[in-house]
């Protein structure tokens, strides 16, 4: 497993010292701590930089001989910090003490200081260069952490690092820490979470165009497989990963990749493979000093030759792992090389030696690393100590197996009452809104009688009084009058038949069996097709139709665009006072063919047009001049299932109403 990704502290040098002065003097300078003077300060800064940038040229040149002694020398004169440092001051130097006590293997102090580092981090006033001090501060004490074995306490100080960050989530920065965090999910066998931070880390990574971070995402997943036992999907991933570190010449990370990728094609059985990827690793990584490499790439060798059944071979590959183990920053691998010998040796039954391994591999860890594994150490030593005892032990296996089906029928039981609660939950619901929708079903059915009892009633009561007119007439020989009446019974069959197409088109919307079938439609054919219906009702009340519409195809359903026309155009004619006008023109929209029909009555109510915006509450009104619901409700309706829409407004001389109509050539 790779380590937490860390950022080249060489190249932080410079910017990590300007946010040291930016801090310094963003909290106050040297008067918010102990009273010193600018010439004492500076000449302290200034050698304490100086020496620093020196101890990182060391450390990037791996002279740690040298790294070592400069830095017992730095750490005699700590006395002199903690007096003419302030806070900010010295969490910077606490830091580079933490980043070389690391280089040098001892995790005890670099612990040390990178928890002095952090506890001084809240002094610091958030400007852009101290956001990423602390961050990256944060990242390097997390790192500490997680070679320690403490991947709890390096994933809280992770998410603390995140939490600077607040809105900011296309900061380069996170994708550093989502893969931190994603590793240290990873090592632990939280999986899922892991694969989580993965994708985030690469769904970043693509937003920003960071092409080159591509590679550490592809080793994570293919590590993540090999973890979970996908070793096909790892294989994948590897490649990936490999290609993208050759790409942007990282020949450190490809090394390693070709490293790990060797270790899934040992878990197929794919030795021959396995053995190619391993050719010359262990000197490629001893020429670049890639010590961490070189372990890895001493235990995949040591796996390779116990596949092939040539244990001499796999114990001369790890014994040049171990005579390296001093030179590695960390020792984690060693860790590492004594996990797989302790299992070796388990799974072979010898648990005299793994017992040994284990000792050893404890007396290289700290007190919390050692209370954190301890489990671990008491189960080898039960192993070892109770070997001839195996009756016993099969015996609290049997008994530890009955209590494990009990505590499984016992959790089966209450997921099933928790599933049975949901159920029951649902079914309410599911029955409560059933209920509402029956509700608002009949209370549009009690509406519509209402329309049905007023604006039918009404004109059928007018013919029933026509008819008796109509025979005094005859009797009478009044020619003149027969005509009145005549036009009269047509212009009440004309709205009778009008209400009644409403009504039919009303009840196939609500339930859901209309159709949309669009196509290319003329507008003037349309409007023609609207106003041959209610030209005679227009000419009985001597109104002047006005039509002044362009050559224009729209795209639309035929019946619904003739069932908007002919509803305004009837409401236009029906309110419009006796010898006025009716005027419908149209204009080109972007992406619409308005057409406008406008007339001189009184206009719309308000409260009808406020109506219209609702939701279906205000389906159908009736009543005189109030029966305008159903119909504009309509029109209003099938104007939106064609992609447009319908906007009604009052103007001094009357009611104005706007239909969109889609072009046909945007569609």
């Amino acid at each position: 497993m790779a380590p937490l990704h860390k950022k080249d502290y060489g190249y932080l040098m410079v910017l990590l010292w300007a946010a040291a002065l930016v801090s310094i003097w963003g909290c106050g300078g040297p008067n918010n701590g102990v009273a010193l003077n600018e010439g004492s300060y500076s000449a302290l800064y200034d050698s304490l930089s100086v020496e620093v940038t020196y101890m990182d040229s060391l450390m990037e040149a791996d002279n740690l001989l040298a790294l070592e002694n400069r830095l017992q020398q730095l750490t005699e004169s700590e006395e002199l910090w903690l007096r003419h440092m302030d806070a900010p001051e010295y969490a910077w130097m606490s830091f580079w003490m933490a980043i070389f006590h690391t280089r040098l293997g001892d995790l005890h102090e670099a612990k040390h200081y990178s928890e002095r580092a952090v506890a001084r981090l809240d002094s610091l006033r958030m400007t852009p260069y101290n956001l990423t001090f602390t961050t990256t501060v944060l990242n390097n004490a997390a790192g500490i952490e997680a070679e320690m074995g403490n991947y709890s306490r390096s994933i809280e100080l992770l998410f603390r690092a995140m939490e600077y960050y607040k809105g900011d989530t296309i900061n380069e920065d996170i994708i550093d820490l989502y893969n931190n965090i994603g590793h240290n999910y990873n090592v632990i066998g939280e999986h899922d979470l892991a694969a989580q931070y993965f994708e985030r880390q690469r769904a970043l990574t693509w937003q920003l165009g960071v092409e080159n971070g591509y590679g550490r995402y592809h080793r994570n997943m293919g590590e993540l497989y090999y973890n979970t036992g996908r070793y096909e999907a790892g294989v994948d991933h590897m490649k990936q990963a490999a290609d993208y570190f050759r790409r942007f010449e990282q020949s450190d990370e490809e090394l390693y990749v070709n490293t790990m990728l060797a270790q899934h094609y040992i878990a197929l059985d794919r030795l021959d493979e396995a053995e190619k990827r391993l050719q010359g690793n262990l000197q490629q990584a001893e020429r670049l000093q890639l010590w961490e490499t070189y372990v890895e790439a001493a235990i995949s060798l040591f796996e390779l030759h116990l596949a092939r059944g040539n244990e001499a071979a796999a114990f001369a590959s790890i014994e040049q792992g171990l005579s390296r183990i001093h030179l590695n920053n960390t020792a984690r691998m060693q860790l590492k090389i004594y996990d797989r010998l302790i299992r070796y040796y388990e799974e072979k039954g010898v648990f005299q030696k793994a017992f040994n391994y284990l000792t050893e591999r404890n007396s290289i860890q700290d007190s919390a690393f050692n209370a954190e594994k301890g489990d671990f150490m008491r189960e080898m030593t039960v192993k070892y100590e109770t070997d001839r005892k195996n009756d016993q032990i099969s015996q609290l296996e049997l008994e530890n197996q009955r209590e494990r089906r009990v505590k499984t029928a016992y959790l089966a039981g209450l997921v099933l009452l928790v599933l049975i609660v949901l159920l029951v939950i649902v079914l309410l619901r599911r029955i409560s809104t059933q209920k509402k929708a029956l509700e608002e079903v009949n209370a549009t059915k009690d509406r519509l009688f209402s329309i049905i009892a007023h604006d039918l009633r009404s004109p059928m009561i007018a013919l029933q009084g026509m008819g008796n007119l109509i025979g005094h007439y005859l009797k009478n020989g009044n020619r003149e009058k027969l005509l009145q009446m005549g036009n009269k019974t047509g212009e009440t069959l004309a709205r009778i038949n009008h209400l009644l197409d409403n009504l039919l088109n009303w009840a196939v919307t609500n339930s859901n069996r209309i159709t949309y079938n669009p196509m290319e439609q003329r507008v003037s054919k349309l409007v023609e097709e609207a106003l041959a219906v209610h030209k005679a009702a227009a000419e009985a009340k001597d109104i002047c139709l006005t039509v002044d519409v362009d050559a224009v195809s729209v795209w639309v359903d035929m019946n619904m665009a003739a069932t908007v026309l002919r509803n305004l155009i009837s409401n236009a004619i029906k309110y419009a006072p006796e010898g006025s006008a009716v005027t419908i023109g149209g204009a080109f929209d972007p992406d619409y063919y308005v057409v406008r029909i406008q007339d001189e009555g009184g206009g719309i109510p308000q409260e009808v047009i406020d109506a219209l915006q609702q939701p279906a509450g205000a389906l159908v009104s009736g009543g005189s001049r109030q029966g305008f619901g159903l119909g504009l409700r309509l029109a209003m309706y099938f104007a939106k299932k064609n992609y447009g829409q319908l906007m009604i407004r009052n103007e001094m001389k009357g009611a104005v109403a706007e239909i969109y109509l889609p072009l046909a050539v945007h569609n």
